[in-house]
């Protein structure tokens, strides 16, 4: 563990991932997007995203995040 204390202090990094989804609304190419509903920013309109997890890649993120605010699963997907 010695090996390693020069590395605790240093800055963690973290990762975000937004999910970019396009509709058709009558033939209208739409945006989803959603009000934040934290800071910063809050109340303000933003892409659907959150922070990818320790224990996840980035595209199980995605998927995570879709699926929890839209109810989403088994769509055409591209990373």
């Amino acid at each position: 563990m010695e090996n390693y204390l020069p590395y605790i202090e240093q800055p963690k990094i973290l990762v975000a991932t937004d999910c970019i989804v396009f509709g058709f609304d009558e033939g209208i190419l739409k945006l989803l997007v959603f009000r934040r509903r934290i800071d910063p920013f809050k109340g303000e309109w933003s892409l659907i995203g959150s922070f990818v997890n320790e224990e996840e890649s980035v595209p199980d993120a995605a998927r995570r995040v879709l699926l929890q605010f839209t109810g989403l699963e088994n769509i055409f997907w591209k990373n």
